[in-house]
């Protein structure tokens, strides 16, 4: 089974959400939405694997994951461009893997140079176990009457085993997650 994620998303937050409302003086019109983060793994120098929990984001963002999600093809940012097999076992592993960073990339146009996290679960990482968190919480505005969105980009593929299931959460200052919805499987694209 292959998995890589690329895109954005948060996953520790600060304070809970609260529900939306409209600024003072602005009845029924919506302000503007401010971005709170944003990860697109693109801060490495070059093409070589670099794996999560040594990736530093160009905010100086780090990230964790359970063990399980960083070693056997797991947790690795690369590009389509990789050659390294970083913590692969097999070339054929590392060529699955970049063909999906390779897809990622076709929606923008960079398709060669995109970069991604990879997840190829060579071994089962367990279940529960978390594939990605930002090592620091996020700091949210502390104005009220704010929501939260994110969104991911990411690709699957598996020729024997179910599709993935995400589960995202926030996590607030004591580290305490709250689920955000329920688990999610990567849509499959409709038949031309």
């Amino acid at each position: 089974m292959a998995l890589i994620a690329s895109g954005l998303f948060a996953v520790a937050a600060t304070s809970a959400p609260t529900a939306a409302q409209a600024a003072a003086g602005n009845p029924g019109t919506p302000a503007a939405p401010t971005t709170v983060y944003t990860e697109n793994f693109q801060n490495t120098p070059n093409n070589n694997p670099v794996l999560l929990s040594s990736y530093t984001g160009a905010t100086g963002q780090t990230y964790t994951a359970d063990a399980g999600w960083l070693a056997n093809c797991n947790g690795q940012v690369i590009s389509y461009s990789t050659t390294a097999l970083g913590n692969c076992s097999a070339a054929d592993d590392l060529s699955h893997v970049r063909q999906l960073v390779w897809a990622l990339g076709a929606a923008s146009g960079t398709q060669t140079t995109n970069k991604a996290v990879t997840a190829y679960t060579e071994n089962n990482p367990g279940a529960n176990a978390v594939e990605f968190q930002t090592a620091t919480n996020i700091a949210l505005p502390t104005s009220t009457g704010r929501y939260l969105t994110f969104s991911v980009d990411t690709a699957a593929q598996n020729c024997s085993v179910s599709a993935p299931q995400y589960q995202f959460a926030f996590l607030d200052s004591a580290g305490t997650a709250t689920n955000v919805g329920g688990s999610s499987t990567p849509a499959r694209p409709a038949a031309a």
